[in-house]
């Protein structure tokens, strides 16, 4: 497929890898990594794997027919593309995405600074500032919708000021950039950084690929 889209002219192009797969499913994230660089795109994204309960992987894994793997293997998976990355020259500017210099994704950077965005389709999430609205999940409801001249739209929800800090926070810490030191207690900031999880370039506290690890668990403690 890379091989077509070169040929076809396209200069800039990104792969999207998967990593914390069940043993049971043969894969080998070394050898995925080692071939993603083989074949040099311009951008990389990664995705921890989540076993959702309503998929095939799901009633396997409810069946004991495989197992997801531990927080660990996850974490060292985790670490080892970060560490593979930067080696082939690589940024890995945000918690999931890795770009050579010069070739950051503008679409997905817009989310991460809250840039207004509008979502086509069935499940599509659009929003702004200070609202986010989704469509309809299913494709024949979403298809009837539609056809009939009526909105697609299932929800939407107003983002009051502790949701947009609370979304702010998510955001910064995201990427490399991280967050204003000032936005931060000094008693945090010197645990994270004491901690390995973070560290301080200039102004900003930017969080280490083990502080990314934990983003889920930190920026609630710092939001409450």
């Amino acid at each position: 497929s890379v091989d077509v889209l070169r040929a076809a002219g396209i200069r800039n192009l990104s792969l999207d890898l998967i990593f914390g797969l069940p043993a049971q499913l043969g894969r080998d994230w070394e050898s995925d990594l080692s071939q993603a660089f083989g074949l040099a795109p311009e951008h990389l994204s990664l995705y921890g794997l989540t076993v959702e309960p309503h998929t095939v992987l799901g009633h396997q894994a409810r069946r004991g027919e495989l197992t997801p793997v531990h927080e660990d293997q996850y974490a060292t998976e985790f670490l080892e593309a970060h560490r593979l990355m930067v080696g082939h020259g690589y940024e890995h500017y945000e918690v999931s995405n890795a770009a050579l210099p010069g070739h950051r994704s503008r679409h997905n950077s817009a989310y991460w600074q809250r840039a207004s965005f509008i979502g086509l389709g069935p499940s599509a999430h659009s929003g702004d500032s200070t609202e986010r609205r989704w469509n309809i999940r299913e494709w024949a409801a979403y298809e009837r919708a539609v056809m009939a001249g009526a909105s697609p739209l299932a929800g939407r929800e107003q983002l009051d000021r502790e949701a947009i800090e609370l979304e702010e926070l998510y955001l910064g810490l995201r990427t490399s950039e991280g967050l204003p030191v000032a936005r931060l207690e000094p008693d945090t900031r010197t645990r994270w950084e004491k901690s390995g999880w973070a560290k301080k370039v200039q102004d900003r506290l930017r969080l280490t690929p083990e502080g990314w690890l934990r983003l889920d668990s930190l920026v609630p403690a710092i939001a409450s």
